[in-house]
């Protein structure tokens, strides 16, 4: 609806995106432990590799799972 008042038409809709779901997640924890994005991630590492791996039924699952992410393709509707 917003794309078509906007002047757009939707040509095609994924419910899935090219960013991994897990590193959305990932990134949002690190948002809320208020990590200062330009520092040296090292020590985030072992962590985010665990929990990857803990992740990946749902990552197997993506294409028929909501994981928060959508694509949409749309061209201007002339």
């Amino acid at each position: 609806m917003m794309l078509n008042k906007s002047g757009w038409k939707l040509e095609r809709s994924f419910d899935y995106g090219t960013m991994g779901p897990y590193l959305i997640e990932w990134m949002s924890r690190m948002e809320e432990k208020e990590i200062e994005w330009d520092k040296n991630m090292e020590s985030e590492i072992v962590f985010f590799i665990m929990g990857m791996i803990a992740f990946l039924p749902k990552r197997l699952m993506e294409k028929k799972l909501s994981l928060g992410i959508m694509t949409m393709i749309a061209s201007p509707d002339v």
